[in-house]
């Protein structure tokens, strides 16, 4: 198994060298906006030819570098060989698959009723494929309110859209508790993946343009945009500067989630 790998990517090395030495620096066109080339490509040249796997961020950035140049054989080459498969939804989508979350009673000042903690360290990833470190760092950055937000149609720690949640069956005057809102978001979360899918496939590895700087989109960041402004909206925020910049909550919670996984 290790010879084909070898081989593999040395046959990479000399696609990527030969196509590296014939373009210069320069700008193009993604999605509709100029970006500045870089030197990923050369970077990830010189740790396949010295035996050494890339980080998966290089490896994006080397696709991405790729598609700027217009060179779609080598940007997919690339994403066969070194990409992680996107996940696929379990068989039961909306079946929770954590583990019980630890309660901790918590004193609240002013003499409040005792609150349940909610322990993101806890939890186990509801998607195949999706380690669990990384689905507990995701869930980390999505925590952006504190659980008793209620405001313009959004509830909860995650900012989840009341009339999604209706329409995944789930009563919002129901969700009363910190485990409740994340019991909520991951079963959200779950059917955007399934929802988005084709959204995901034609997207994630693509590279956008946020503030100024290339970004490889990953699921992560992906869902962060999908469980802001939906599916059909999110594919408007991708392919649209000014609706990146129109909706700024939006576009930091992509900042802050994407590389997650």
């Amino acid at each position: 198994m290790i010879f084909p790998l070898l081989f593999l990517g040395t046959c990479l090395v000399v696609l990527v060298s030969l196509k590296d030495n014939s373009h210069t620096q320069s700008s193009t066109e993604v999605r509709g906006n100029p970006i500045n080339l870089t030197s990923h490509l050369s970077e990830f040249t010189a740790l396949i030819r010295n035996g050494h796997r890339p980080s998966q961020w290089l490896i994006n950035q080397a696709i991405n570098e790729a598609y700027q140049k217009g060179d779609w054989k080598l940007a997919r080459a690339i994403s066969e060989s070194y990409t992680k498969p996107i996940p696929e939804i379990s068989k039961k989508p909306l079946e929770v698959k954590v583990k019980k979350p630890e309660l901790k009673e918590v004193e609240v000042k002013d003499e409040a009723p005792k609150q349940l903690e909610f322990n993101p360290s806890l939890t186990s990833s509801p998607v195949d494929g999706i380690d669990n470190n990384d689905w507990r760092m995701f869930i980390e950055v999505s925590k952006i309110e504190s659980p008793s937000f209620d405001k313009n149609n959004l509830i909860g720690m995650f900012r989840q859209n009341k009339k999604r949640l209706s329409k995944l069956g789930i009563d919002p005057k129901e969700i009363k508790t910190p485990i409740d809102q994340y019991n909520a978001f991951e079963a959200e979360c779950v059917q955007l993946i399934s929802e988005g899918s084709n959204l995901i496939k034609q997207s994630v590895a693509m590279p956008v343009e946020v503030d100024g700087e290339s970004f490889p989109i990953t699921l992560s960041g992906l869902l962060t945009v999908m469980h802001h402004a939906g599916v059909e909206n999110a594919s408007k925020w991708l392919d649209s500067d000014e609706e990146r910049k129109k909706f700024p909550h939006t576009t930091e919670a992509f900042k802050r989630s994407n590389g997650c996984f």
